[in-house]
């Protein structure tokens, strides 16, 4: 046989007469195969999800008018929202995003957030420089809205997010609906009902991080038109009164 079509590792079998005590010869390279299995399981095991990736963090499908969005969410809430585009779906684009930021949240490496305006999007990234949240025109455009008023606002609900799970008091979405006043639907502020969930959630644990079940059960503590509007808070942008009215 040429040397080229040999086989890499040759075996030879041999037979032997049959021993009663044959398998006992064989107890301890299966005790040896058993131990090195379950070694090979306990490293390459990966570590457990913690409770606030399963329930905190993903994305779903948001029918925003007739189009089916994505939905980037943390705590079961919506902060971004992304229309499909020429070049991914609604649902890729937060998956992705929830993604990344999970990805931030497990390693620690979610210091802080920036917002950053160019070439007429308006961009979210970690201050490690990972971006979260494009919003290009198409996605505005969908909700009505300026990418960058859109992004701000996206941006505020995000970080008062965050702020709950450091156990910090949500005050960005406050400071948004203070100078952005009027919406379209009528529906209500959403700063109140994350100051509500702030609180109920602090009742159950008094100092340090809020962990993810105490903020889910403040939460669902909400009645159902409070759970819908703090749910869906990023399917529309507060407005600004128009120039010179109440100043």
């Amino acid at each position: 046989m040429p040397a080229a079509t040999s086989p890499t590792v040759q075996v030879a079998l041999r037979e032997e007469a049959p021993s009663p005590v044959g398998p006992l010869r064989l107890l301890p390279l299966l005790l040896l195969g058993l131990a090195l299995v379950f070694l090979t399981l306990a490293l390459t095991r990966t570590p457990p999800v913690p409770s606030w990736y399963q329930d905190g963090t993903g994305f779903e499908p948001a029918p925003l008018e007739r189009i089916l969005a994505g939905a980037a969410t943390l705590h079961g809430a919506e902060f971004a929202l992304f229309a499909p585009d020429r070049s991914s779906s609604g649902l890729e684009r937060a998956r992705a995003t929830s993604n990344a930021l999970a990805s931030l949240l497990r390693g620690g490496g979610l210091e802080g957030l920036q917002g950053l305006k160019q070439d007429g999007e308006w961009t979210i990234s970690s201050r490690g420089g990972t971006l979260l949240v494009r919003v290009d025109r198409n996605t505005a455009a969908h909700l009505g809205a300026d990418p960058e008023e859109l992004g701000r606002w996206w941006m505020a609900l995000l970080e008062d997010h965050l702020a709950l799970r450091e156990g910090r008091e949500p005050d960005k979405t406050l400071d948004f609906e203070r100078a952005h006043p009027l919406r379209r639907s009528g529906s209500r502020p959403v700063a109140p009902l994350f100051d509500r969930v702030y609180r109920r959630a602090r009742h159950q644990v008094p100092e340090g991080r809020l962990p993810t079940g105490a903020m889910l059960q403040a939460i669902q503590s909400l009645d159902a038109e409070e759970s819908r509007a703090f749910r869906e808070a990023a399917r529309e942008l507060p407005r600004a009164l128009p120039s010179g009215v109440g100043r």
